[in-house]
């Protein structure tokens, strides 16, 4: 899908997201035990696929969301 190789990575980002729907690169790099470039890197990925959107408008202490699964609870 043209995650390279943080494919193995990205699909465990992905079932993570789905009981955390919001994150920021902190808690990924945490979570996964991964330097913050690769989380940064990782998430940059997401974004582009259009996966996460990015919902605080900084550039430092980011927060993105899988914006299609929380529209699913939404009225």
């Amino acid at each position: 899908m043209g995650f390279g190789r943080l494919c193995k990575l990205a699909h465990k980002l992905l079932l993570f997201l789905f009981s955390n729907p919001i994150i920021s690169v902190k808690e990924v790099k945490n979570e996964f035990n991964i330097s913050f470039a690769t989380a940064n890197s990782l998430i940059q990925k997401f974004l582009n696929f259009g996966l996460l959107k990015e919902i605080t408008g900084y550039s430092r202490n980011r927060l993105f969301m899988l914006w299609k699964y929380i529209d699913l609870f939404r009225d």
